[in-house]
């Protein structure tokens, strides 16, 4: 029996009433990942002594009155790029950054007090900086048993993790799209904050001015459990569909979304009208300079967290799409990455404008569909295939809103994103829209 089959409140429900404990569920998870990490291979470390032993004394605080709220007994993991008390803080790269890795910060720390056990940490691309590395794999997309998939990135452990039924929930990290991603492609639901939200102290940074922490899970209503839990909010899961607004993001000429994806994207938004959904078609703002504007800022801070230096002596030790994303702005003047801020600043005013008498925006999370990862021959398409599958995700963190990947399901039986899109800070409202529209389309 899967202890989280109905979810991390069904689990609290049945915790509280002794149908089940901590210790059953976080045997029943690390039996799962002892027997698919050999395949799989979504996790970097795991802690099973000290996991069992942490949710043994969870049973016996609930058991004497202690109850620490609704994740409480929780079996998680966590990004390997962040900290983790007793397992470090690793960026899955042979570059000597030893020096410059960080302690567990405040956001793992509450999951702690909150009563959660962490099993282990998952695998993450070199550094966090790209959706795909050419000489790593990456971890086996579960949705395929046969033939081995994209995960996208760079939170890509995470998802496989949850897909696959290892953890309850996993956090990861997200700066163009690295938590939507591997959400969309492994068919799972995934929560970007609006940075800031959540404190990336204790997290390897990629980009700060992009950085921002997020949560996967089976359903947006867990995802929705968690953000609650860790940033309480007075507002109600509940809010109507029946005429609610969602601007739908047009695609950009020439680049059109996959026919399955497109296919998958249209039938939701007709299943949203006839719930009485009002849905308008808008031109996303500045999408070409806003593209241009995250390749050149995201390198450029990346450059001055390593230090130019030690980033040009490591150059050659790099994963090739890593190194080539990392090299992109080695030189950037320091008064040229302080203009690129300012005209961030300018496209997020622009954003929340443009947002006024929207409750949300919508449109599909990724245009493709996970294809097999051999079909990517070079390098050269795999860079391609970078640029291309962040490509909806990544205005996101230019105009640092609030966003979340939920499935729609496609004639092709591969999973399908659908990313809705909230305001800068307005997370619960979103996670409200987001879990009505995940009611609708998943009724069970």
């Amino acid at each position: 029996m899967d202890a989280f089959a109905q979810g991390i409140k069904g689990f609290g429900e049945a915790l509280r009433r002794g149908a089940v404990t901590s210790e059953q569920a976080t045997q029943q998870y690390l039996a799962r990942i002892a027997q698919s990490q050999p395949k799989l291979a979504a996790f970097r470390r795991v802690r099973a002594e000290e996991a069992l032993a942490e949710a043994r004394a969870l049973d016996a605080a609930l058991s004497e009155g202690d109850d620490r709220g609704p994740l409480m007994g929780v079996p998680i993991a966590i990004k390997e790029i962040i900290a983790v008390q007793g397992l470090g803080c690793s960026v899955n790269s042979s570059l000597a950054v030893a020096d410059l890795l960080p302690a567990e910060g405040p956001l793992v720390r509450a999951l702690r007090a909150a009563g959660c056990v962490i099993l282990g940490t998952t695998v993450s691309t070199e550094f966090a900086l790209a959706t795909i590395n050419w000489n790593d794999p990456g971890p086996w997309n579960p949705v395929d048993a046969a033939t081995r998939r994209l995960c996208g990135g760079s939170s890509h452990g995470s998802a496989v993790a949850v897909a696959a039924r290892l953890c309850a929930f996993a956090v990861g990290t997200d700066t163009g799209g690295s938590v939507r991603v591997p959400a969309a492609l492994c068919g799972v639901a995934g929560y970007k904050s609006t940075r800031g939200t959540w404190s990336t102290e204790g997290v390897f940074p990629a980009a700060p001015s992009l950085d921002s922490m997020g949560v996967l899970a089976t359903s947006v209503a867990d995802c929705a459990t968690v953000a609650n839990a860790i940033k309480p909010s007075p507002r109600a899961l509940a809010i109507p569909l029946l005429g609610l607004r969602l601007g739908l993001l047009r695609e950009r000429d020439g680049e059109p979304l996959d026919a399955a994806v497109q296919e998958a994207l249209d039938d939701t938004v007709e299943w949203l009208q006839k719930a009485g959904v009002v849905v308008s078609p808008i031109e996303p703002p500045g999408a070409e300079d806003v593209a241009a504007l995250f390749s050149r800022l995201m390198p450029a801070e990346f450059a001055r967290v390593l230090g130019k230096e030690r980033l040009r002596a490591g150059l050659g030790s790099l994963d090739p799409v890593t190194a080539a994303r990392a090299a992109a702005e080695i030189d950037m003047d320091p008064a040229e990455l302080d203009a690129l801020r300012r005209h961030t600043a300018q496209w997020r005013r622009q954003a929340q404008a443009q947002m006024a008498g929207f409750d949300a925006w919508m449109g599909a999370t990724t245009p493709m569909l996970p294809g097999p990862r051999n079909a990517l021959r070079s390098l050269d398409q795999a860079l391609q295939w970078n640029r291309r599958v962040g490509r909806h995700t990544r205005p996101v963190n230019v105009f640092d809103q609030c966003a979340i990947s939920m499935p729609i399901p496609t004639r092709e039986g591969f999973p399908a994103g659908l990313q809705l899109i909230g305001r800068h800070g307005e997370d619960p409202h979103l996670l409200a829209i987001a879990h009505a529209i995940e009611k609708l389309l998943h009724p069970g």
